[in-house]
């Protein structure tokens, strides 16, 4: 499972991560994972290959793409699919209106940033 800190910015470097701590005056340790490195390393310019942060970049609500198939009796992959394939490909299964009030009737699991509705 992950977290989102609202508000927070990705890091342009470890020495400038909150999560960064401070041993002694020569080493640091990144909380996340754990690993110790040296004053010396270019932690001021650069960050870490394996940083568990990752940027969410700027987006409108982000929902659940599996329970919104389920909601339909869809499933990604047409061969899971409760659907009949056949019908899916070549006829309409389901409206337009439908669709789009079971999109608008998704559960939101990350709102909307600010100014991105």
């Amino acid at each position: 499972m992950s977290i989102l800190i609202k508000g927070m910015e990705m890091p342009t470097s470890c020495w400038r991560c909150p999560f960064c701590l401070t041993v002694d005056p020569d080493t640091y340790r990144c909380i996340p994972t754990g690993q110790e490195f040296e004053s010396t390393f270019d932690a001021i310019d650069h960050i870490v290959l394996d940083c568990p942060l990752v940027e969410v970049p700027p987006h409108g609500d982000l929902i659940d793409r599996d329970a919104l198939y389920k909601s339909f009796g869809a499933s990604g992959n047409c061969n899971k699919c409760d659907l009949d394939a056949y019908k899916c490909q070549y006829y309409t299964e389901h409206t337009l209106m439908e669709f789009c009030e079971r999109i608008d009737d998704a559960p939101t699991i990350i709102p909307a940033e600010e100014g991105e509705t």
